[in-house]
């Protein structure tokens, strides 16, 4: 049976959105550059009187692409304009709230209660509205939780016997590596570790090598696919890079020596560790741990479903 429950992994990258009809992604790209009148039809998403570009509208139509890699990001009118177009792709209505839940999570180094509060009550009194619908979100039922336990909670659905273990969760992002413990299921805050060495610096270096080889600008997206394809067609003419490994390996060893460090200085020993993250396909095959990890079920939605159960009530 369906419902109106909505997880929601807003990330540096892209955004994750998975419900009962499924997952929906697309790029957390957002502008205030709104052009006046475009052959396409554009609809801005209008939060608090500001109107902004989201995702490929934004890519495609906007200039002065606003940087979601600041901590100034979470909590602003335009991280607000992600959740406003994230909730219209799903068809999201406030008025069949019948005690539904959205879940959205933040880094772990910005969460605290007081600070999950915070943002769901400024989530609740923003004015927002896209493509003639308004969500009006002062009645409904918004959890704020640390980015990487959708993972964990994505995991124990299908892994039920592992719960009260000692679990540690890696979550490899665009901007971000967050690294959290759980123990008896319950989250250890005072353990959480993140640092700013995600998968976009690879994909910096990626671009840069493709335009010092090729004269030719692309982005992140097409960096991806040159990581995890090999190979990126542009008017219909096949790129490559033949020396990925010497752009990757620098960082997957900064990486190693991140994750190694968290575990070795974790309260408990970890039983287990997991992984999770859009950085996943981009690593595989070049990162080698001390520990065996295993790698979640869908690993680049993994935190947006597991925030799903957890809106479900049926993790815990």
């Amino acid at each position: 049976m369906a419902d109106n429950n909505i997880g929601l992994d807003i990330g540096y990258g892209f955004t994750k959105t998975y419900t009962s009809d499924g997952d929906r992604i697309f790029p957390t790209a957002v502008t205030k550059v709104v052009p006046l009148a475009t052959f396409s039809d554009l609809k801005p998403v209008i939060v608090n009187n500001e109107k902004f570009l989201v995702g490929d509208n934004a890519l495609r139509e906007g200039k002065g692409l606003i940087d979601t890699r600041t901590t100034t990001f979470v909590r602003s009118n335009a991280w607000v304009a992600v959740l406003g177009y994230a909730l219209s792709l799903n068809s999201y209505s406030p008025e069949l709230n019948t005690g539904d839940v959205i879940v959205l999570g933040i880094p772990p180094g910005e969460y605290s209660k007081k600070a999950s509060e915070e943002i769901s009550m400024s989530i609740r009194e923003s004015a927002i509205s896209y493509d003639n619908e308004r969500y009006t979100l002062a009645e409904s039922n918004i959890k704020v939780i640390p980015q990487g336990a959708g993972i964990f909670f994505s995991y124990i659905m299908d892994n039920h016997d592992n719960f009260r273990k000692n679990v540690a969760v890696i979550d490899i992002g665009h901007y971000t590596i967050d690294m959290l413990f759980f123990s008896g299921g319950k989250y250890i805050e005072g353990a959480t570790r993140s640092s700013q060495i995600g998968i976009s610096l690879i994909l910096d270096d990626v671009c840069r090598a493709f335009y010092r080889k090729y004269r030719l600008s692309i982005q992140h997206k097409e960096a991806y696919r040159l990581v995890t394809q090999g190979n990126i067609t542009i008017l219909e003419e096949p790129y490559t890079i033949d020396d990925m490994s010497d752009i990757v390996l620098p960082h997957a060893s900064q990486i190693i020596s991140i994750i190694d460090g968290f575990f070795e200085n974790l309260p408990n020993r970890p039983e287990i560790g997991i992984i999770g993250g859009g950085g996943v396909t981009s690593l595989r095959g070049f990162v080698k741990l001390k520990y065996k990890l295993h790698i979640v079920n869908d690993p680049i939605i993994a935190n947006a479903v597991g925030y799903w159960y957890y809106a479900r009530g049926i993790v815990g």
